[in-house]
């Protein structure tokens, strides 16, 4: 009869580690994984303006925003408008100018576009990503040789070049 018990105290401990473990893991999770707002073309245009010279007035992003789009002051301001309501970007107000900060930093944000695009389009594969890179275009050798010491420098214990 002892055995017994000493087994259900067991199995029950078990049960009791596992579930606490999952629950806990699905915790850590969600907020670590912390998914930061989608944001179109036009406004990651304008993310790097404020990214490259924050804090910077509504006058200098207008200034600095591609010429290419030909964008209205008022398409600029329609723009920084979204970002701040989706909370990628704020503001300060100093008399009648208004500076603009960013609240995520380029190198968080990429890193989230980067891992969503490698899952997207390659199983989150980057071997399957490196493959087609390599086979579908025209790599100078240079590109090559970056790749190479990237490569080489994460597998001996560095940082990414």
């Amino acid at each position: 009869m002892n055995i017994i018990c000493y087994l259900v105290n067991i199995i029950i401990d078990l049960l009791y580690f596992l579930f606490y473990n999952y629950y806990t893991g699905k915790i850590k999770e969600r907020y670590n994984m912390e998914k930061l707002p989608q944001i179109s073309e036009a406004e990651y245009e304008i993310m790097k303006i404020i990214w490259a010279d924050s804090p910077i007035s509504t006058n200098e992003v207008c200034e600095k925003a591609p010429k290419s789009h030909n964008w209205s002051n008022k398409t600029i301001h329609t723009l920084l408008s979204r970002l701040v309501a989706k909370h990628v970007i704020s503001y300060e107000q100093k008399g009648r100018m208004y500076y603009y900060y960013p609240i995520i930093s380029q190198k968080k944000y990429l890193s989230q576009e980067n891992h969503q695009f490698l899952n997207r389009f390659y199983d989150g594969e980057a071997a399957t990503l490196l493959s087609s890179l390599l086979s579908g275009s025209e790599i100078s050798d240079a590109d090559l040789e970056k790749m190479y010491h990237m490569i080489d420098s994460k597998l001996n214990g560095g940082e990414k070049g």
